[in-house]
C-alpha cells in the first residue's frame, strides 16, 4: 500500500477520533489537570494504603463539585420561576389563560380546550416560556454531561498513573525531550488557572455571595457565581458584578447599601485579590508576562467562548514553549 496514501487515511481517522472528542474539551482538560494535581497526594496515601486510592480521591471532588452545581441548578430553578410569574401577572396572559377555561359570557360553562385562546396564548408567549424552558433544561442537561465526563475522566487519569503519558510519548513524532517540556507547560498552566486563579476566584465568589445575601440583594447565588467567572478577566475583575449592584442599589433609592456595596467590593473582594493570589503563586505560577495573560484571557473568551478562558492561557503557554524549544534547538546546532 502506498506509504502517502496510508498516512493520508491514519490522519483521518485521528481527526475524526479528535472531532469526536472535541465538544467534551473543557472538562477533560480539567480532569487532566485535576488527575496531574492529585497524582502526588495519591502517591503518598497509597504508602499507608494497599487499596487505589483513586477513587476515594474522586468521591471526595465529586461531593465538592455536586455541591455548588446543585446550587448552580436550584439559582435556574428560581430563575424560571421567577420569569413565569413575570408573564403571568400581566393582565392579557391572566385573561387568556382565564378564557382557556372559562365560557366568556360569565356563565358556569367551564371550555376546557378552546383553540382559538390556545392559538393566542401559544403566539402571544409561548416563545418566551419556551425560551425559558429550554433553555433551563438544556443547561441543567450541559452541566450533568460536563459533570459525569469530569468525574470518570479524572478518576480514569488518576488510575493509569503514568501509563498513558508514556503511551502517548511512544507514538508522538516528537522526541520524549520536547514532549516532556510541552507537558511541563501544560501542568504549569492548569497549576497557574486552578490554582492561583480558581482558589482566588472561589473565595471572592463567597465573600460577595455572603454579601449580598446580608444586604438583601435577591438572586445573591447568581451573582456570586458571576463573581467566580468574573474573576478570571484580567483588569475588570469582579468589579464587572459590583459596580453595577452599587448603581442599581443607588438607583433604588438605596443609596446607603450601594455605598457599602462599592466599599465592600474595593475593600474586601480586592483586598483578597491582592493577597490571596501572590500567596498562591508560590504553588500555581503561569509564566508569562502579565500582558500576555490578559490578551490570553480576552482573545479566548472571544475564540472560545465562556470556557475560553482556560484554552485561551493553555494555547498561549504552548506556543511560548514550542517558541522555546525552536530556540534551544537552534542554540544546540
Amino acid at each position: 500500500m502506498n506509504r502517502k496514501l496510508l498516512a493520508f487515511a491514519l490522519a483521518v481517522i485521528a481527526f475524526a477520533g479528535v472531532v469526536t472528542l472535541a465538544p467534551l474539551w473543557a472538562p477533560l482538560l480539567l480532569a487532566t489537570w485535576t488527575a496531574e494535581l492529585a497524582r502526588p497526594l495519591a502517591r503518598r496515601l497509597e504508602r499507608f494504603s494497599a487499596r487505589p486510592v483513586a477513587a476515594a480521591i474522586v468521591i471526595v471532588l465529586l461531593v465538592i463539585v455536586l455541591v455548588p452545581l446543585s446550587f448552580a441548578v436550584a439559582s435556574l430553578v428560581v430563575a424560571a420561576i421567577d420569569a413565569w410569574r413575570q408573564v403571568s401577572a400581566r393582565p392579557e396572559v391572566q385573561g387568556s389563560l382565564l378564557a382557556l377555561v372559562s365560557d366568556g359570557g360569565g356563565g358556569d360553562t367551564v371550555q376546557l380546550f378552546d383553540p382559538q385562546h390556545l392559538v393566542q396564548v401559544v403566539r402571544e408567549h409561548g416563545a418566551v416560556l419556551w425560551g425559558v424552558a429550554s433553555t433551563f433544561a438544556g443547561a441543567t442537561l450541559g452541566a450533568l454531561i460536563a459533570v459525569f465526563v469530569y468525574v470518570i475522566s479524572t478518576y480514569a487519569f488518576l488510575a493509569a498513573g503514568e501509563a498513558d503519558w508514556a503511551w502517548i510519548v511512544e507514538r508522538s513524532p516528537l522526541p520524549p525531550g520536547v514532549m516532556e517540556r510541552l507537558r511541563g507547560a501544560f501542568q504549569e498552566t492548569g497549576r497557574g488557572i486552578i490554582i492561583g486563579h480558581g482558589l482566588t476566584a472561589l473565595a471572592q465568589a463567597i465573600a460577595m455571595g455572603i454579601f449580598l445575601v446580608a444586604i438583601g440583594v435577591p438572586r445573591a447565588l447568581v451573582l456570586a457565581e458571576v463573581t467566580f467567572f468574573a474573576s478570571f478577566l484580567p483588569t475588570l475583575g469582579t468589579a464587572v458584578v459590583w459596580i453595577p449592584v452599587a448603581i442599581g442599589l443607588a438607583l433604588a433609592d438605596h443609596l446607603v447599601k450601594g455605598a457599602i456595596t462599592a466599599g465592600f467590593g474595593i475593600v474586601v473582594v480586592g483586598s483578597l485579590d491582592n493577597v490571596l493570589r501572590p500567596a498562591l503563586a508560590r504553588w500555581g505560577k503561569l509564566e508569562l508576562p502579565v500582558y500576555l495573560q490578559i490578551l490570553s484571557v480576552f482573545g479566548g473568551l472571544a475564540a472560545f467562548g465562556a470556557w475560553g478562558f482556560l484554552l485561551g492561557p493553555l494555547l498561549i503557554r504552548m506556543a511560548k514553549e514550542a517558541l522555546d524549544i525552536v530556540a534551544d534547538e537552534k542554540l544546540n546546532r
